[in-house]
């Protein structure tokens, strides 16, 4: 008899490495699609159990914050936001701590043109 220090189940599929690989490009996209128009995650959830797939809510935050990830190229979000109020002419101030060479955002102002 094998010991397990964990609760072993009888589906493949409710472990996340037999999980990863399965979301095809249409499903991909299918989650994309409904992520961008902020749907919620059990209803994107059961719109991918209805074709055959099982997945579970940390899938969907995962491929969710993969996405975030590459929106935002590499940066921080506060970098990602400065960059973007700067590409579409908004006027912004942006205040750093006083204290040696810290990055640290304390004041962030902007408004619409």
């Amino acid at each position: 008899m094998l010991y397990h220090n964990y609760t072993v189940f009888e589906q493949v599929a409710s472990y996340p490495i037999h999980r990863q690989g399965r979301f095809h490009n249409d499903i991909a996209e299918l989650i994309k699609g409904q992520l961008a128009r902020r749907t919620r995650v059990g209803t994107i959830r059961q719109l991918v159990r209805d074709r055959g797939i099982t997945t579970t809510r940390s899938d969907i935050y995962n491929i969710r914050n993969k996405l975030r990830l590459k929106e935002l190229g590499g940066t921080t979000v506060i970098q990602w936001l400065a960059d973007t109020l700067k590409d579409r002419d908004f006027f912004f101030r942006i205040e750093t701590a006083d204290s040696g060479n810290s990055n640290r955002v304390t004041r962030l102002f902007f408004a619409y043109p």
